[in-house]
């Protein structure tokens, strides 16, 4: 990263997991990097999980929390929002596309940045004409051996 720009950090809940939550040097190491490359750091907090181990992710993100005030912008997903089901794949642990999409709608917010995302629709607005298909033809492509006997006819011809 280069001085001045924001860098978003997001870190797993893996040393959670076993309950590993001395992180304080390894915070105080990235902290010190990203002071040294004079950029903005926004951490956001380790996700709350539907799992039996979600004590030590939200233990987790209260060390971080304390450890990172007024040193970075801290962003926590240990919300009652963020715990909930809708938000998270079938495993408990990672979030569905609608669940990053909110957290990184709460770091860009923290951040100061835009947080507009256009949608797509399935239909043309206000009776536009849909885009028409461009038919292209197909070329084909050469065999691996083929472009293998053109680089050596190539390499054989080439003066020594």
């Amino acid at each position: 990263a280069k001085e001045g720009e924001t860098v978003f950090l997001s870190l797993g809940t893996n040393d959670a997991v076993g309950g590993a939550l001395d992180v304080k040097a390894k915070v105080a190491a990235i902290l010190a990097e990203a002071d040294k490359l004079g950029v903005k750091l926004v951490w956001i907090g380790p996700p709350c999980v539907l799992k039996p181990w979600e004590k030590y992710s939200r233990e987790l993100d209260g060390i971080l929390a304390t450890q990172l005030e007024g040193k970075a912008t801290y962003v926590s997903t240990q919300s009652a929002e963020f715990c909930d089901a809708k938000l998270h794949a079938g495993e408990g642990v990672h979030f569905t596309m609608a669940g990053y999409s909110r957290m990184w709608q709460k770091a860009a917010a923290a951040a100061g940045f835009s947080t507009a995302v256009a949608v797509a629709s399935a239909a043309p607005a206000d009776g536009a004409s849909a885009p028409h298909a461009k038919k292209t033809k197909r070329k084909k492509h050469k065999s691996h051996a083929r472009r293998r006997a053109e680089v050596r006819e190539k390499t054989e011809a080439a003066p020594q």
